[in-house]
């Protein structure tokens, strides 16, 4: 499972460096990749993570989006993620525009972001990105902050 804060500067690794080795193994059906909202720092990061799943509800390129959000990451309050920059960023993908601003002031999506961001921190996860390995339904690795896309593909490779 990955964890995401759109808003922690750590992200544009996972993206950069493990996303495309997470996305090789899933295509092989090696690993099941589920992604999931941590969103500790903030309103922008509770955006950022609506804004995601607005995109998959409209069948938008969830992965692209994903990637680009972590890879822009500036920090807390950076102002980066809001819904102006984010609508700007829905019509130049051809979605609709309407649907995702409907989308994005939806409460019930903010309030999903927010839950499941209470689901991480009960499972004590405190910081994004987070990785948690599982096998058999029982974890065998975690990783956060920053992180290690060796140690974190040996930890996947080991959990089959």
């Amino acid at each position: 499972a990955l964890w995401m804060d759109y808003q922690a500067t750590n992200g544009a690794t996972g993206a950069n460096d493990l996303g495309g080795e997470l996305l090789t193994r899933v295509a092989d059906g090696t690993v099941r990749l589920e992604l999931h909202d941590l969103a500790l720092l903030g309103e922008e990061s509770v955006t950022a993570g609506v804004a995601l799943r607005c995109i998959y509800a409209q069948g938008g390129p969830t992965w692209l989006i994903h990637d680009i959000l972590a890879v822009s990451a500036r920090g807390k309050d950076s102002g980066i993620y809001t819904p102006e920059n984010l609508l700007r960023l829905t019509s130049q993908l051809g979605l609709d525009v309407a649907a995702f601003d409907a989308c994005l002031t939806d409460p019930a999506v903010a309030q999903a972001v927010r839950d499941e961001t209470a689901e991480g921190k009960a499972a004590g996860l405190t910081e994004g990105p987070a990785i948690v390995v599982s096998a058999g339904g029982k974890e065998t690795a975690r990783f956060t902050g920053a992180l290690d896309t060796a140690k974190v593909l040996a930890a996947i490779d080991a959990a089959k």
